[in-house]
């Protein structure tokens, strides 16, 4: 693994009432993202983690955790919800991080976490 000065690396959040943005910056320079968006629909009232992602130096080292970790500090109880995919790793990959931040499986596709 290379070696990471995380005394240069910060986590930056942006947020509206609709949406909650989180980057990993080193210094600079783009380091990892994650972003969840405010949806409604027949079921109810939640946010959509739309990605996570971690460039894959900074990866293993809890950055993608404590993003999530933002995110989930302005839930404001709501359950939060993703449906894995995409990206360099595998899906069953991108289950077990998600299941290590919380998450339950919800169905077939999907994960979520509720607050309490």
């Amino acid at each position: 693994m290379t070696s990471i000065d995380s005394e240069h690396l910060r986590i930056q959040v942006s947020e509206t009432d609709f949406c909650v943005n989180c980057s990993l910056v080193d210094g600079n320079f783009p380091a990892g993202a994650a972003d969840m968006d405010y949806m409604e629909d027949d079921t109810g009232k939640f946010w959509w983690l739309a990605r996570v992602v971690v460039k894959k130096k900074y990866r293993g080292c809890g950055y993608g955790r404590k993003m999530i970790e933002e995110l989930k500090a302005r839930t404001n109880g709501l359950p939060i919800v993703v449906c894995p995919g995409g990206y360099d790793i595998t899906r069953e990959e991108q289950d077990a991080f998600y299941m290590k931040c919380g998450f339950a499986r919800q169905d077939k596709h999907t994960l979520i976490h509720i607050s309490g």
